[in-house]
């Protein structure tokens, strides 16, 4: 069982992001793997290199991070390679054009192909209709969300269900790291933590080399 749980931009870049989530993890008892963050297409790339950072960080510690609404801003497909994410969840308004716009589908297959490529996986978002579920299987994408399969449930259900299946801590990480702060902190610099030191690089293999 894997629990997403989406940040806006204030979480994701938080000073406090790594340690709060190293915290919840260990109280609750919660394997690392099961944690996946969601992050929003465009607010990654406020900042490439600091969400690169970030995402390391997350990666040393077995935790996917999955890019929403992907495809919404072109300018992601650029940098994707630099990124060291999980899964792609392909942007609702691009499934919606799939049987109108023939260059969307040739985006969509180029987002299912460098998904591949990179280790990735894509996910299909607003699949509400069969129609729209066999297309995106013709495209090549294997995973989907939307109405076709399950409306969304109101909060007290889904903690409800939760509890019923003896998932509660899931339910108590949720809630913490939904309410960590919207408002950045300076971290203090006359801490005793050793300096971050930031490498850049396109070579996954080089990436590996620094774990």
């Amino acid at each position: 069982l894997r629990i997403y749980i989406p940040f806006t931009s204030q979480q994701f870049f938080h000073a406090d992001l790594i340690p709060q989530i190293d915290q919840v993890l260990a109280d609750n008892q919660l394997a690392s793997s099961n944690l996946v963050i969601e992050i929003e297409d465009q607010a990654i790339m406020a900042d490439a290199a600091a969400t690169t950072a970030i995402l390391l960080q997350l990666q040393s510690r077995n935790i996917r991070v999955c890019i929403n609404n992907f495809g919404a801003s072109y300018l992601t497909l650029d940098y994707l390679h630099r990124f060291p994410v999980g899964a792609l969840k392909v942007d609702q308004s691009l499934v919606n054009r799939v049987g109108i716009d023939a260059e969307v589908v040739k985006f969509i297959e180029t987002i299912v192909i460098l998904a591949r490529d990179l280790g990735m996986e894509a996910i299909a978002q607003g699949v509400n209709s069969q129609a729209q579920l066999l297309r995106m299987r013709e495209i090549g994408l294997g995973y989907g969300q939307g109405s076709l399969f399950t409306e969304p449930a109101p909060a007290e259900m889904a903690e409800t269900f939760l509890e019923q299946q003896q998932h509660s801590k899931f339910l108590h990480v949720m809630e913490t790291l939904s309410t960590l702060s919207q408002n950045p902190t300076v971290q203090d610099s006359s801490a005793s933590d050793p300096p971050l030191v930031l490498v850049v690089d396109d070579d996954r293999s080089m990436r590996a080399l620094l774990k």
